[in-house]
């Protein structure tokens, strides 16, 4: 998650990218303080990339009269449901195709048209797809549109924008990628092996750490630093090669792996959002897709589920768990766990008890892909033998690793973020911004780049990308009382904070307890965010700075250097557990996490009565402050700290230009139930670091009733507590106790007539349901626990018209324990209007 590509020449950063005049800036300053010193750290080549001009937008009407759910990726297809259109690329660039419709579903695929080759493909929830393209000149493809849903209109508009380059300058041949291992001796080793610009990976120790060097350049900026090198890999892409080739050997004698799905290979960009719609629509009544405004910077719409026991239910007041992975393009394992994870509840419920109780009781939010642009190509990058040239119909994919902008070739890190404004742009040869830097939270201080030529490239502010502002939107509206974002290749379980200066996070004792069992069932190391090194801006910082929630980044193993490995090792293994963690593993961290999202102790609550079917709303708006934000943030050029002296840090803040404010608004909902009762789980309303400052603040809670504000009020609640409050909400507040009237008809609940010892043993318990002013149709009495709503028992009566004894069974395989529970009537009065009524019930083991 660290690492810096190596720096590039003035002349390549500005003049051939045109990068932003504070880039510019930036790397004058360090031409200007480094000359005459002779420990500058060697150019790196030159490389000429040129803007020729832009063709378009072309837009062109696709109609289908018909609509036929199909894949619309596997070949090119032919009959109803598919409307096509030929185009040629009028010369060397990049091709932007975007396909709209009005609402439904349409699909888009682009094919070779000589060969039928899938060459690019989006199939996104709604019907707003994006294909980017980069071509040589007359090129020749098929576009495929596909109709999936009736509800979508019968035509399309695809909107083709074209991008003239001249790629003359790229090299030929691409660099060979070297794992090395560094030696890390004196104050501030670490410190000034990042500032040298070599990509550090997260395999650190106290005594050294590994690195990937691109070429020659990068070994002479460390031994110009004064480092000494250990080459471990001498070709970490052969390597990677020869790995996945045993791996899938060994995997091709089985039928399938101990993943749920069985899986044996990386999925592919397709593969993820086949596999997201595919859980959606076999499982509607447990998952939907989540739909963000926000988008990522090339305009693709982020896949996100939602599972949970009837997850269509808007009046439960469940806590939700958000499991977020693939900030980073080149960490492939990170969104393969997450998508597994999704296969396992969806699976499992019903099924298995303890993901059946989980998803009754939280709603899980699945984001396996953050930066959607930046895997798509690191995905696709094939990693040609450096000895290999590079022929003038490759792809130019292939040759941009000599470059090293936003990382090598399918170890590229970074978004497609070009720093500067043109249509569209081969993200292979985009400097782009780190999203795990471009968060809020102490954003511009150190553990983030200002140089957009880094991997740690903090962005120009603070949410300037898209991909950070989507998953903002997402945090801001569902209020996660648990969140994880998955990284890999450390083998860490890493807590709040991310800076060593800001201290102790205020909940560093349960952050931590967690934690621990994260990794008592992984194996990984559990610690502070700072102890692998300083961070800011980043995804788990924010999370819990702004909600409460409690958030984490897991670095998953194995520690080898190796972003995306063997798929038995960095995957099924990591899933699954081995050894003495067999069947633990992070599946059982992810559990564990989404678990701790109703755990008491952890969250708050807002509870008590108002009018059934009214809408309660809890906002909050504050500032989130930045770090005083450095004009120049480490890592810093290698000769800088040398010429500031020596024992200079190189991770000094130079230039502090003062705290930014980023505003941010909380707003989330429930509506009241049928019984009037609610229990809404929530984070506390003071913000942590708030807190530990000495301040307090409050939610402004509202009651609704047809989009009508009809009550509003503050509301304080602290963490592990439940706030109690009465909203009449411009109506009537539900009766006391376990009765409910309705004009002359009243219904009430007697008190469960069995003890705890009999009621297992018996497998029913026997209730009075009184019945006075009329009869009463259709009623249910369940029994469920206080929390939750999976039914333990039951009885249905076709008609009550007075107090009669019910004998309500329990369900097979239900073992009833001492504690709290309820018992939950339903029934249609007279009129046919339902009713509810609930009484609290609680079991005891009677004393000897």
């Amino acid at each position: 998650m660290h690492p810096s590509a190596r720096r590039l020449a003035l002349s390549v950063a500005c003049a051939a990218l045109a990068l932003p005049a504070a880039a510019a800036a930036h790397e004058r300053g360090a031409t200007s303080r480094s000359a005459g010193t002779s420990a500058t750290a060697p150019a790196a080549p030159a490389t000429t990339v040129r803007v020729l001009g832009t063709d378009g937008p072309l837009r062109t009407a696709l109609r289908s009269t018909r609509a036929v759910r199909r894949s619309c990726v596997t070949r090119p297809l032919t009959g109803a449901g598919v409307a096509q259109h030929r185009w040629i690329a009028p010369a060397d660039g990049e091709a932007a195709l975007r396909l709209r419709a009005a609402r439904g579903d349409w699909d888009l695929a682009v094919f070779e048209s000589t060969s039928g080759k899938l060459v690019g493909s989006s199939a996104a929830f709604g019907a707003d797809e994006v294909v980017t393209l980069t071509l040589r000149e007359g090129a020749s493809l098929l576009v495929q549109a596909c109709r999936r849903t009736a509800a979508a209109p019968a035509a399309a508009s695809l909107t083709t924008t074209f991008t003239r380059l001249d790629l003359s300058g790229l090299p030929r041949t691409a660099p060979r990628l070297s794992l090395v291992d560094v030696p890390l001796e004196g104050r501030g080793a670490l410190a000034r092996l990042e500032a040298t610009g070599v990509d550090v990976t997260h395999d650190i120790d106290a005594d050294s750490a590994k690195v990937l060097v691109a070429d020659d350049h990068d070994r002479d900026a460390l031994r110009a630093a004064g480092f000494t090198l250990r080459t471990v890999i001498a070709d970490v892409i052969a390597a990677s090669r020869r790995d996945a080739a045993r791996g899938a050997a060994t995997l091709r004698q089985a039928p399938a792996s101990a993943l749920p799905t069985g899986r044996t290979g990386y999925r592919v960009y397709e593969d993820y959002q086949a596999e997201l719609k595919q859980i959606v629509e076999q499982h509607p009544a447990i998952a939907r897709p989540v739909r963000l405004r926000g988008r990522t910077f090339q305009g693709r719409e982020l896949g996100v589920v939602e599972i949970a026991g009837n997850v269509a239910r808007r009046d439960d007041g469940r806590p939700t768990f958000i499991l977020n992975g693939l900030h980073h393009a080149r960490e492939w394992p990170a969104a393969e766990s997450i998508m597994e994870f999704a296969h396992d509840l969806v699976r499992g419920y019903g099924k298995d008890p303890r993901i059946t109780k989980l998803l009754d009781e939280v709603r899980v939010v699945v984001m396996p892909i953050t930066n959607a642009d930046g895997f798509i190509v690191s995905r696709a990058s094939p990693d040609p033998d450096p000895d290999e040239e590079l022929g003038v119909g490759t792809v130019y994919s292939l040759a941009t690793g000599v470059i090293v902008l936003g990382g090598s070739l399918s170890y590229k890190r970074k978004n497609c973020n070009p720093g500067f404004a043109v249509p569209s742009f081969p993200c292979e040869l985009a400097i782009g911004t780190d999203p795990n830097r471009n968060y809020a939270s102490s954003w511009g201080g150190p553990g983030a780049s200002s140089n957009p030529n880094d991997q740690t490239y903090r962005g120009t502010g603070p949410f300037s990308e898209p991909e950070t502002q989507a998953v903002r939107e997402l945090t801001s509206t569902v209020n996660p009382t648990s969140f994880l974002t998955i990284h890999n290749v450390a083998a860490l379980i890493l807590r709040p904070p991310g800076l060593k200066a800001d201290g102790f996070a205020p909940d560093e004792e349960a952050l931590k307890a967690l934690g621990q069992r994260m990794a008592d069932a992984t194996g990984y190391t559990n610690q502070y965010g700072f102890e692998l090194y300083d961070t800011s801006g980043t995804t788990d910082d924010w999370t819990y700075a702004t909600t409460g929630g409690f958030g984490y980044t897991i670095e998953l193993g194995p520690e080898d250097g190796l972003f995306h490995g063997n798929y038995q090792r960095h995957v099924i293994d990591q899933y699954v557990g081995t050894g003495e963690r067999a069947g633990k593993g992070i599946r059982e961290a992810y559990l564990l996490a989404a678990e701790a999202a109703r755990n008491p102790a952890y969250t708050s609550r807002v509870a008590g009565r108002a009018p059934a079917g009214r809408t309660l709303r809890l906002t909050k708006t504050f500032d989130t402050l930045t770090s005083d934000v450095c004009a120049i943030a480490d890592p810093l050029p290698v000769s800088l700290p040398l010429q500031l002296g020596e024992g200079a840090d190189p991770t000094a803040c130079i230039g502090a230009t003062g705290v930014r404010r980023s505003p941010e608004k909380l707003e989330f909902t429930t509506v009241v139930p049928a019984s009037g009762r609610f229990e809404w789980w929530v984070n506390p309303s003071t913000r942590p670091f708030e807190l530990k400052a000495g301040r307090r603040e409050e939610y402004t809670l509202t009651c609704e009733n047809g989009g009508k504000v009809e009550q509003s009020q503050p509301l304080f609640v602290a963490r592990g507590e439940t706030a109690r409050v009465e909203l009449p909400c411009g109506g009537t507040l539900p009766a006391e106790g376990g009765a409910a009237s309705a004009g002359a008809t009243r219904v009430r609940i007697g008190r469960l007539q069995s003890t705890l010892r009999t009621l297992n043993a018996r497998r029913r318990g026997l209730v009075s349901i009184g019945v006075r002013g009329g009869p009463v149709r259709s009623v249910r009495l369940a029994l469920l626990r206080a929390t939750g709503s999976r039914v333990l028992g039951e009885v249905r009566v076709a008609r009550l018209s007075r107090t009669t004894r019910v004998a309500v069974r329990l369900r097979r395989g239900v073992r009833l324990r001492p504690g709290s529970y309820r018992l939950r009537l339903t029934a249609r009065l007279p009129k046919g209007s339902p009713v509810t009524v609930t009484r609290g019930v609680r079991l005891t083991t009677p004393r000897r």
